[in-house]
Protein backbone atom coordinates (compact mmCIF):
# COMPACT_ATOMS: atom_id res chain seq x y z
CA UNK A 1 0.00 0.00 0.00
CA UNK A 2 1.33 3.61 -0.66
CA UNK A 3 0.11 6.56 0.97
CA UNK A 4 -0.13 9.80 -1.56
CA UNK A 5 -1.30 13.17 -0.42
CA UNK A 6 -2.58 16.04 -2.55
CA UNK A 7 -3.37 19.67 -0.64
CA UNK A 8 -5.47 22.70 -1.90
CA UNK A 9 -5.12 25.70 0.23
CA UNK A 10 -4.19 27.02 3.49
CA UNK A 11 -1.47 26.11 5.31
CA UNK A 12 -3.63 24.72 8.33
CA UNK A 13 -4.30 22.06 5.30
CA UNK A 14 -0.53 21.36 4.65
CA UNK A 15 -0.33 20.61 8.28
CA UNK A 16 -2.50 18.51 8.73
CA UNK A 17 -1.71 16.47 5.17
CA UNK A 18 1.63 16.00 6.66
CA UNK A 19 -0.20 14.37 10.07
CA UNK A 20 -2.74 12.59 7.89
CA UNK A 21 -0.11 10.80 5.32
CA UNK A 22 1.80 9.81 8.84
CA UNK A 23 -1.32 8.23 10.35
CA UNK A 24 -2.33 6.43 7.23
CA UNK A 25 1.10 4.86 6.41
CA UNK A 26 1.28 3.48 9.65
CA UNK A 27 -1.85 2.51 11.32
CA UNK A 28 -4.53 2.69 8.20
CA UNK A 29 -7.43 4.02 10.34
CA UNK A 30 -10.02 3.59 7.87
CA UNK A 31 -8.55 -0.29 6.56
CA UNK A 32 -8.34 0.37 3.01
CA UNK A 33 -6.64 -1.78 0.38
CA UNK A 34 -4.15 -0.92 -2.60
CA UNK A 35 -2.60 2.62 -3.40
CA UNK A 36 -4.50 5.69 -1.64
CA UNK A 37 -4.83 9.17 -2.56
CA UNK A 38 -5.95 11.57 0.43
CA UNK A 39 -6.99 15.33 -1.30
CA UNK A 40 -6.99 17.23 1.55
CA UNK A 41 -9.20 20.10 -0.38
CA UNK A 42 -10.76 23.49 0.31
CA UNK A 43 -14.06 25.28 -0.44
CA UNK A 44 -13.10 28.59 0.51
CA UNK A 45 -12.89 30.07 -3.26
CA UNK A 46 -14.90 29.25 -6.36
CA UNK A 47 -10.90 28.27 -7.68
CA UNK A 48 -10.05 25.97 -4.84
CA UNK A 49 -12.98 24.29 -5.73
CA UNK A 50 -12.67 23.95 -9.25
CA UNK A 51 -8.83 22.68 -8.35
CA UNK A 52 -9.90 19.84 -5.90
CA UNK A 53 -12.23 18.33 -8.52
CA UNK A 54 -9.56 18.42 -10.88
CA UNK A 55 -7.39 16.20 -8.84
CA UNK A 56 -10.10 13.63 -7.75
CA UNK A 57 -10.86 13.28 -11.33
CA UNK A 58 -7.27 12.42 -12.05
CA UNK A 59 -6.59 10.25 -8.85
CA UNK A 60 -9.58 8.08 -9.96
CA UNK A 61 -8.39 7.52 -13.76
CA UNK A 62 -5.51 6.09 -12.34
CA UNK A 63 -7.66 4.06 -10.30
CA UNK A 64 -6.50 4.74 -6.75
CA UNK A 65 -8.54 4.52 -3.86
CA UNK A 66 -9.48 8.17 -3.38
CA UNK A 67 -10.21 9.76 -0.18
CA UNK A 68 -11.12 13.52 0.08
CA UNK A 69 -11.57 15.72 3.39
CA UNK A 70 -11.11 19.06 4.37
CA UNK A 71 -13.42 22.01 3.75
CA UNK A 72 -14.36 20.56 0.61
CA UNK A 73 -15.60 17.33 1.75
CA UNK A 74 -18.19 19.23 4.34
CA UNK A 75 -19.63 21.45 1.93
CA UNK A 76 -20.68 17.86 -0.48
CA UNK A 77 -19.05 19.43 -3.73
CA UNK A 78 -18.24 15.67 -4.93
CA UNK A 79 -21.49 12.88 -4.41
CA UNK A 80 -19.64 10.39 -6.23
CA UNK A 81 -20.01 7.34 -4.00
CA UNK A 82 -16.72 5.37 -5.06
CA UNK A 83 -15.07 8.72 -3.34
CA UNK A 84 -14.55 7.87 0.92
CA UNK A 85 -15.24 11.26 2.09
CA UNK A 86 -13.41 12.21 5.73
CA UNK A 87 -15.36 15.31 7.15
CA UNK A 88 -13.76 17.91 9.14
CA UNK A 89 -14.72 16.55 12.71
CA UNK A 90 -13.65 13.29 11.45
CA UNK A 91 -10.15 14.51 10.55
CA UNK A 92 -9.48 16.96 13.45
CA UNK A 93 -10.29 13.77 15.49
CA UNK A 94 -7.03 12.02 13.89
CA UNK A 95 -4.75 14.82 13.63
CA UNK A 96 -5.07 16.76 16.86
CA UNK A 97 -5.84 13.56 19.02
CA UNK A 98 -2.54 12.86 19.78
CA UNK A 99 0.93 14.00 19.77
CA UNK A 100 2.07 14.34 16.33
CA UNK A 101 5.12 12.56 15.17
CA UNK A 102 5.84 13.02 11.48
CA UNK A 103 8.42 13.82 9.34
CA UNK A 104 7.95 17.88 7.46
CA UNK A 105 7.97 17.69 4.20
CA UNK A 106 9.51 21.20 4.04
CA UNK A 107 12.58 23.03 5.79
CA UNK A 108 10.25 25.20 7.88
CA UNK A 109 7.94 23.00 9.53
CA UNK A 110 4.15 24.06 10.13
CA UNK A 111 2.97 23.73 13.48
CA UNK A 112 -0.85 24.21 14.14
CA UNK A 113 -1.84 25.71 17.41
CA UNK A 114 -5.81 25.59 16.92
CA UNK A 115 -8.38 25.33 14.42
CA UNK A 116 -11.85 26.74 13.85
CA UNK A 117 -13.28 29.91 14.11
CA UNK A 118 -16.68 31.98 15.16
CA UNK A 119 -15.97 35.73 14.10
CA UNK A 120 -18.37 35.48 11.28
CA UNK A 121 -17.20 37.73 8.82
CA UNK A 122 -19.92 38.39 6.21
CA UNK A 123 -17.71 36.53 3.24
CA UNK A 124 -16.59 33.84 4.78
CA UNK A 125 -17.74 30.13 4.81
CA UNK A 126 -14.48 28.86 7.24
CA UNK A 127 -16.47 29.14 10.43
CA UNK A 128 -19.32 27.62 9.03
CA UNK A 129 -17.13 24.40 8.09
CA UNK A 130 -14.37 24.29 10.97
CA UNK A 131 -16.51 25.10 13.43
CA UNK A 132 -15.88 26.55 17.05
CA UNK A 133 -12.29 27.42 17.52
CA UNK A 134 -10.29 24.35 19.16
CA UNK A 135 -7.00 25.09 21.05
CA UNK A 136 -4.74 22.64 21.34
CA UNK A 137 -3.03 21.49 24.31
CA UNK A 138 0.26 23.54 24.74
CA UNK A 139 2.09 20.55 26.06
CA UNK A 140 1.43 18.50 23.76
CA UNK A 141 2.78 20.84 20.66
CA UNK A 142 5.49 21.02 23.01
CA UNK A 143 6.96 17.54 22.78
CA UNK A 144 5.74 17.61 18.81
CA UNK A 145 8.67 20.64 18.44
CA UNK A 146 10.86 18.63 20.89
CA UNK A 147 10.55 15.66 18.49
CA UNK A 148 11.18 17.68 15.23
CA UNK A 149 14.65 20.08 16.97
CA UNK A 150 15.91 16.33 17.26
CA UNK A 151 15.34 15.67 13.45
CA UNK A 152 17.26 18.67 12.62
CA UNK A 153 14.57 21.47 12.24
CA UNK A 154 14.74 24.87 13.96
CA UNK A 155 12.16 26.98 12.27
CA UNK A 156 9.03 26.87 12.68
CA UNK A 157 5.92 28.16 11.16
CA UNK A 158 2.89 28.40 13.82
CA UNK A 159 -0.57 28.49 11.65
CA UNK A 160 -4.12 27.41 12.53
CA UNK A 161 -7.67 28.98 11.20
CA UNK A 162 -7.22 31.95 13.22
CA UNK A 163 -4.30 32.16 15.49
CA UNK A 164 -5.00 35.15 17.15
CA UNK A 165 -7.25 32.90 18.99
CA UNK A 166 -4.98 31.62 20.44
CA UNK A 167 -2.71 34.21 21.83
CA UNK A 168 -2.30 33.08 25.15
CA UNK A 169 -0.67 29.88 23.68
CA UNK A 170 1.37 31.48 21.58
CA UNK A 171 2.80 33.27 24.23
CA UNK A 172 3.27 30.40 26.37
CA UNK A 173 5.28 28.57 23.84
CA UNK A 174 7.26 31.73 23.19
CA UNK A 175 8.31 31.39 26.55
CA UNK A 176 9.24 28.33 26.56
CA UNK A 177 11.26 28.02 24.00
CA UNK A 178 12.89 31.16 24.63
CA UNK A 179 13.76 29.81 28.27
CA UNK A 180 14.73 25.83 26.71
CA UNK A 181 15.91 26.53 23.12
CA UNK A 182 16.76 29.87 22.75
CA UNK A 183 17.65 28.48 19.01
CA UNK A 184 14.04 28.67 17.68
CA UNK A 185 12.78 30.93 15.54
CA UNK A 186 9.51 31.22 15.04
CA UNK A 187 7.14 32.43 12.33
CA UNK A 188 3.41 33.58 12.85
CA UNK A 189 1.07 32.88 9.76
CA UNK A 190 -1.93 35.47 9.34
CA UNK A 191 -3.16 37.46 11.92
CA UNK A 192 -6.33 39.66 13.09
CA UNK A 193 -5.17 43.28 13.36
CA UNK A 194 -7.76 43.60 16.19
CA UNK A 195 -5.87 41.20 18.51
CA UNK A 196 -2.29 41.88 17.19
CA UNK A 197 -2.44 45.70 18.03
CA UNK A 198 -3.11 45.09 21.31
CA UNK A 199 -0.38 42.37 21.18
CA UNK A 200 2.41 44.35 19.10
CA UNK A 201 5.23 43.04 21.84
CA UNK A 202 4.89 39.30 20.47
CA UNK A 203 6.66 40.52 17.78
CA UNK A 204 9.67 42.11 19.79
CA UNK A 205 10.21 38.96 21.35
CA UNK A 206 13.63 37.70 20.43
CA UNK A 207 12.76 34.15 19.10
CA UNK A 208 10.05 35.54 16.41
CA UNK A 209 10.64 36.35 13.06
CA UNK A 210 10.43 39.92 11.95
CA UNK A 211 7.45 39.05 9.64
CA UNK A 212 4.23 39.89 10.51
CA UNK A 213 1.38 39.04 7.98
CA UNK A 214 -2.33 40.68 8.73
CA UNK A 215 -5.76 39.57 7.92
CA UNK A 216 -6.54 42.78 5.90
CA UNK A 217 -8.72 42.53 3.65
CA UNK A 218 -9.80 46.07 2.43
CA UNK A 219 -8.35 49.38 3.57
CA UNK A 220 -11.41 51.10 2.88
CA UNK A 221 -13.12 52.20 6.12
CA UNK A 222 -16.94 51.13 4.81
CA UNK A 223 -15.84 48.17 3.05
CA UNK A 224 -14.45 46.72 6.35
CA UNK A 225 -17.72 47.77 8.11
CA UNK A 226 -19.43 45.68 5.60
CA UNK A 227 -16.87 42.50 6.08
CA UNK A 228 -17.76 42.18 9.70
CA UNK A 229 -14.18 43.23 10.47
CA UNK A 230 -12.86 44.00 13.88
CA UNK A 231 -10.24 46.26 12.74
CA UNK A 232 -10.28 49.32 11.33
CA UNK A 233 -7.59 51.11 8.46
CA UNK A 234 -6.23 53.28 11.06
CA UNK A 235 -5.47 50.17 13.02
CA UNK A 236 -3.11 48.69 10.25
CA UNK A 237 -1.51 52.57 10.37
CA UNK A 238 -0.74 51.86 13.82
CA UNK A 239 0.53 48.60 13.41
CA UNK A 240 2.77 49.09 10.63
CA UNK A 241 4.05 52.18 12.28
CA UNK A 242 4.79 50.57 15.60
CA UNK A 243 7.09 47.31 13.66
CA UNK A 244 9.21 49.97 11.22
CA UNK A 245 9.69 52.05 14.33
CA UNK A 246 10.99 48.88 16.03
CA UNK A 247 12.67 47.81 12.95
CA UNK A 248 13.14 49.64 9.86
CA UNK A 249 13.42 46.16 8.10
CA UNK A 250 10.48 44.61 9.25
CA UNK A 251 7.69 43.03 6.50
CA UNK A 252 4.74 44.09 7.15
CA UNK A 253 2.36 42.58 4.72
CA UNK A 254 -0.90 40.28 4.45
CA UNK A 255 -3.91 39.69 2.63
CA UNK A 256 -6.31 41.33 0.98
CA UNK A 257 -9.69 41.20 -1.10
CA UNK A 258 -10.32 42.79 -4.07
CA UNK A 259 -13.79 43.07 -5.38
CA UNK A 260 -16.34 42.78 -2.29
CA UNK A 261 -19.67 43.13 -3.52
CA UNK A 262 -20.09 47.06 -2.24
CA UNK A 263 -16.73 47.52 -3.44
CA UNK A 264 -17.09 50.20 -6.48
CA UNK A 265 -14.36 52.54 -7.94
CA UNK A 266 -14.60 55.52 -5.09
CA UNK A 267 -13.84 52.25 -2.14
CA UNK A 268 -11.24 50.88 -4.19
CA UNK A 269 -9.61 54.04 -4.37
CA UNK A 270 -9.23 54.52 -0.95
CA UNK A 271 -7.95 50.65 -0.93
CA UNK A 272 -5.45 51.57 -3.08
CA UNK A 273 -4.23 54.60 -1.77
CA UNK A 274 -4.09 53.78 1.52
CA UNK A 275 -1.81 50.43 -0.10
CA UNK A 276 0.72 53.01 -1.54
CA UNK A 277 1.13 54.90 1.61
CA UNK A 278 1.81 51.99 3.87
CA UNK A 279 5.45 50.89 3.98
CA UNK A 280 4.34 46.98 2.61
CA UNK A 281 7.11 44.71 2.28
CA UNK A 282 4.29 42.57 -0.15
CA UNK A 283 0.36 41.94 -0.05
CA UNK A 284 -1.35 38.56 -1.40
CA UNK A 285 -4.50 39.59 -3.48
CA UNK A 286 -7.34 37.46 -3.82
CA UNK A 287 -10.22 38.49 -6.22
CA UNK A 288 -13.78 37.98 -4.05
CA UNK A 289 -15.48 34.45 -4.57
CA UNK A 290 -18.60 34.21 -3.76
CA UNK A 291 -19.37 31.71 -1.18
CA UNK A 292 -23.65 30.88 -0.75
CA UNK A 293 -25.17 30.98 2.56
CA UNK A 294 -22.32 33.67 3.93
CA UNK A 295 -23.92 37.20 4.02
CA UNK A 296 -22.02 38.84 1.64
CA UNK A 297 -23.65 36.58 -0.92
CA UNK A 298 -26.71 38.56 -0.09
CA UNK A 299 -24.99 41.39 -1.55
CA UNK A 300 -25.27 42.89 -5.53
CA UNK A 301 -21.86 43.60 -6.67
CA UNK A 302 -21.58 47.09 -7.95
CA UNK A 303 -18.80 46.50 -10.37
CA UNK A 304 -18.23 43.94 -13.39
CA UNK A 305 -16.29 40.67 -13.66
CA UNK A 306 -13.97 42.12 -16.24
CA UNK A 307 -13.77 46.16 -13.89
CA UNK A 308 -12.67 43.75 -10.72
CA UNK A 309 -10.39 41.84 -12.87
CA UNK A 310 -8.80 45.24 -13.67
CA UNK A 311 -8.65 46.04 -10.40
CA UNK A 312 -6.74 43.08 -9.32
CA UNK A 313 -4.08 43.79 -12.09
CA UNK A 314 -3.87 47.33 -10.61
CA UNK A 315 -3.64 46.01 -7.57
CA UNK A 316 -0.28 43.50 -8.37
CA UNK A 317 1.60 46.20 -10.29
CA UNK A 318 1.17 48.85 -6.77
CA UNK A 319 2.71 45.69 -5.06
CA UNK A 320 5.46 44.77 -7.67
CA UNK A 321 6.42 48.11 -6.75
CA UNK A 322 6.47 48.00 -3.14
CA UNK A 323 8.51 44.38 -3.34
CA UNK A 324 10.84 46.02 -5.41
CA UNK A 325 11.24 49.20 -2.98
CA UNK A 326 11.54 46.73 0.04
CA UNK A 327 14.03 44.37 -1.31
CA UNK A 328 16.63 47.51 -2.43
CA UNK A 329 16.07 48.43 1.15
CA UNK A 330 17.75 45.17 2.35
CA UNK A 331 20.80 45.58 0.37
CA UNK A 332 23.43 45.61 2.30
CA UNK A 333 21.87 44.30 5.53
CA UNK A 334 23.22 41.84 7.54
CA UNK A 335 20.38 39.33 8.30
CA UNK A 336 19.04 36.05 9.69
CA UNK A 337 17.94 33.18 7.58
CA UNK A 338 17.14 29.87 7.58
CA UNK A 339 18.58 27.48 4.89
CA UNK A 340 15.65 26.08 2.60
CA UNK A 341 17.92 24.00 0.53
CA UNK A 342 18.90 24.69 -3.19
CA UNK A 343 21.29 27.55 -2.51
CA UNK A 344 18.23 29.90 -1.71
CA UNK A 345 17.92 30.71 2.26
CA UNK A 346 14.75 32.84 3.73
CA UNK A 347 15.65 35.97 5.85
CA UNK A 348 13.48 36.38 9.02
CA UNK A 349 11.93 39.36 6.69
CA UNK A 350 10.55 37.20 4.50
CA UNK A 351 12.68 37.58 1.37
CA UNK A 352 14.04 34.74 -0.60
CA UNK A 353 17.51 35.08 -1.02
CA UNK A 354 20.10 33.21 -3.28
CA UNK A 355 23.01 32.05 -1.41
CA UNK A 356 24.99 29.41 -3.73
CA UNK A 357 25.60 27.17 -1.08
CA UNK A 358 22.94 24.40 -1.16
CA UNK A 359 24.19 22.06 2.62
CA UNK A 360 25.48 24.54 5.39
CA UNK A 361 26.90 23.40 8.53
CA UNK A 362 23.98 25.20 9.99
CA UNK A 363 20.00 25.31 9.48
CA UNK A 364 19.83 29.08 10.62
CA UNK A 365 22.35 31.56 9.59
CA UNK A 366 23.44 34.83 9.28
CA UNK A 367 23.74 36.25 5.76
CA UNK A 368 24.65 39.78 4.05
CA UNK A 369 22.35 40.41 1.35
CA UNK A 370 24.57 42.00 -1.73
CA UNK A 371 22.64 42.91 -4.37
CA UNK A 372 19.51 43.01 -6.45
CA UNK A 373 19.44 41.21 -10.11
CA UNK A 374 16.35 40.77 -12.31
CA UNK A 375 13.93 40.95 -9.45
CA UNK A 376 15.95 38.40 -7.44
CA UNK A 377 18.21 38.68 -4.03
CA UNK A 378 21.70 37.38 -3.92
CA UNK A 379 23.83 37.18 -0.18
CA UNK A 380 26.51 35.58 1.17
CA UNK A 381 26.29 33.41 4.35
CA UNK A 382 28.92 35.04 6.87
Amino acid sequence: MTVEIKTIGCRQNQYESVVLKTIFEKNNPLNLEGDIVIINGCSVTSKAIRDTRKIIRKAKKEGKKVVVTGCIADESVNNDSTVIHLDNPSKHKMVYGQTNIYKPLISRPMISIETGCDEFCSYCIVPYLREKPFIRNIETIKMEIESLLKKGFFEFVITGTNIALAIDSIYDLLNWAEKNHPEIIFRLSSLDPAIIKENLEIFFRPNVAHTAHLSIQSLSKSILVDMKRRHNVEDIYEISEALIKFDSLFAVGGDLIVGFPTEGDKEFKETKNNVRNIPFAYLHVFEYSKRENTLASLYKSKLSNGKIKEHVREMHSIINEKKEIFSNKNVGANLKATILGKGEALTTNYLNVSVGVSNPDKKIVNLRIESVKNGKLYGKIT
